[in-house]
C-alpha cells in the first residue's frame, strides 16, 4: 500500500503520549501529545475537553494556562498532533518500529517516555511540525484572536500577464513556531532537580531563527558539592544531555515545516479559472514525512560538551547540524515483543518474501521466518440503475495469499 493510501486509511484509537523527558527521579511528567487522539483532535475541534479536564493526564500547569487564556490554539495543536501520528505511521508502516500506539497513558510505550532514542527524536519533530501547521493554519482561517490575518486585505502584487492576484495574507509561520515553542517549553525554560543542583534549561529564539539554550544551576542547601563540572556527574550528565536533545529535535520539526508554497483558488464564470487568488502558505506536516524519517535514519548520538550547552557527536564523527536528528540512547530490540517497554515485536506483521527492503520478510521478520496463507475473498460487480440505486451482484472471488511473520521462541518471549 503507498505512503498516500495509508494516510488516508490510518485510524488511531488511543488515549496520550509523551514529549518531555523522565524527570530524573523517574517520573514521567503530563504529557501533550495525546491532544491527537482527543475527541479534538480527531474531529478538528468539535467535543474539545475543557483545560481542566487536560491538566494534568495531558497538559503541565504552563500548558494548560496557556489552553485558559485561548483554547483556539490549543484545539489546532490537537489537530496539528493528529496529522502527525498519521504521518508517522505512514511513513513507519513497514519498518520493524512502524510508530505503534497503544491503549495507554504512554501513547507510544514506556521506552519513548524514558529514553531519547532515534524514534523519540523523530516523534518529537513530528509532533513540533503538526503543532506548527495546525497553529498557522488557524491563523490563515482567522480563528486565533492574537494572530490576525485579513483574508480580504490588501493586494499585494499583482501579475496581469497570468491573471494572478496575490494576497498579503500568509499562513503566519512565525506566530506559530513562536506559539508552539512557548506551549511544548512554558515560560521557554525546562526543570529538574538532580541530587546535588536545582537546574534550569533557558530558551533562547534568536533573530536569525536559531535557537540557543543556557543552563543555570542552583546548588541544594546542605549537600556536598563536587569539585569537577558538576554536568559531568553521573547522575545529572545524562537528564543535562535528554533535555538538550528534545530542544534540539523540536527545532529541527519547527524548520521542517517552515518551508512555503504558494496556494491558489480559482475564479471566474463556470470556474474558468480566468483569475487566480494566490496565497503563502508552509507545508503540510505530509509534505515533509519523507524528509523527517530520511533525518531518522541518519540521526547522530550525541553527548553534551563539557562547560557547555552544545551537543556533540559520541563517536567523534562530525557533530550534528542544526538540521540533524539527535539521540541518546540505542533504540530498544524491535524483533521480539516486551511489554514492560512497549514494543510489539513484529509477530504476524505482513512483509514481502523476496527483495532486502524493509519490508522484506528477510528484514522485518528479523531470524524468526515468515508464514504464508491464502484465502478468497468474494467479488461483486456493481452498476448504477437510473434512477437511483446501485445493484451488485456476486462475480467469483479473489485469491489472496499473504506472508506474515513469525514471532520469537517461546523462550524468547
Amino acid at each position: 500500500m503507498s505512503v498516500i493510501a495509508l494516510r488516508a486509511s490510518l485510524l488511531v484509537a488511543v488515549f496520550s503520549a509523551l514529549v518531555v523527558p523522565a524527570t530524573v527521579d523517574g517520573s514521567i511528567p503530563p504529557l501533550w501529545w495525546n491532544l491527537g487522539v482527543t475527541d479534538c483532535g480527531l474531529r478538528r475541534g468539535s467535543n474539545c475537553p475543557t483545560c481542566a479536564q487536560f491538566l494534568n493526564n495531558t497538559l503541565t500547569e504552563g500548558q494548560a494556562e496557556k489552553c485558559y487564556a485561548d483554547s483556539t490554539p490549543i484545539e489546532a495543536i490537537a489537530s496539528g498532533s493528529r496529522s502527525a501520528i498519521i504521518e508517522c505511521q505512514a511513513q513507519f508502516a513497514d519498518k520493524q518500529w512502524n510508530c505503534s500506539t497503544f491503549f495507554s497513558h504512554l501513547l507510544f510505550g514506556k521506552f519513548i517516555a524514558e529514553d531519547s532514542t532515534r524514534e523519540t527524536g523523530v516523534l518529537q519533530a513530528f509532533f513540533a511540525a503538526g503543532a506548527v501547521k495546525g497553529v498557522a493554519a488557524a491563523c490563515h482561517e482567522q480563528k486565533i484572536r492574537d494572530c490576525v490575518c485579513n483574508l480580504d486585505g490588501p493586494v499585494e502584487d499583482t501579475d496581469a500577464e497570468n491573471n494572478l492576484i496575490y494576497r498579503d495574507c500568509k499562513e503566519d509561520s512565525k506566530f506559530a513556531i513562536d506559539y508552539v515553542l512557548n506551549f511544548i517549553f512554558p515560560g521557554l525554560s525546562v526543570s529538574i532537580v538532580t541530587e546535588r543542583y536545582s537546574v534550569t534549561f533557558q530558551i533562547t529564539k534568536n533573530a536569525d531563527g536559531s535557537v540557543s539554550t543556557s543552563i543555570e544551576k542552583t546548588p541544594i542547601a546542605g549537600v556536598d558539592q563536587p569539585t569537577t563540572d558538576p554536568t559531568a556527574d553521573p547522575e545529572s550528565y545524562e537528564p543535562y544531555t535528554k533535555i538538550l536533545n528534545d530542544v534540539h529535535n523540536t527545532v529541527v520539526g519547527l524548520k521542517a515545516i517552515n518551508q512555503t508554497s504558494q496556494e491558489c483558488v480559482c475564479h471566474g464564470l463556470s470556474g474558468t479559472c480566468s483569475i487566480q487568488t494566490c496565497y503563502t502558505r508552509i507545508k503540510e506536516v505530509s509534505e515533509i514525512g519523507e524528509e523527517l524519517t530520511l533525518k531518522y535514519s541518519g540521526a547522530v548520538k550525541v553527548t553534551k560538551e563539557n562547560n557547555s550547552t552544545k551537543l556533540i557527536s559520541l563517536y567523534g564523527n562530525d557533530d550534528p547540524s542544526e538540521a540533524d536528528l539527535v539521540y541518546v540512547n540505542e533504540s530498544p530490540n524491535f524483533c521480539n515483543p516486551d511489554k514492560t517497554k512497549g514494543v510489539l515485536g513484529t509477530k504476524d506483521r505482513k512483509c514481502v518474501p523476496n527483495g532486502d527492503a524493509s519490508d522484506s520478510c528477510q528484514r522485518l521478520c528479523c531470524e524468526h521466518g515468515f508464514y504464508t496463507k491464502s484465502f478468497r475473498v468474494p467479488k461483486e460487480i456493481c452498476e448504477f440503475k437510473w434512477c437511483c440505486r446501485i445493484e451488485c451482484r456476486p462475480d467469483g472471488y479473489d485469491e489472496i495469499t499473504e506472508h506474515r511473520c513469525n514471532g520469537p521462541p517461546s523462550n524468547q518471549g
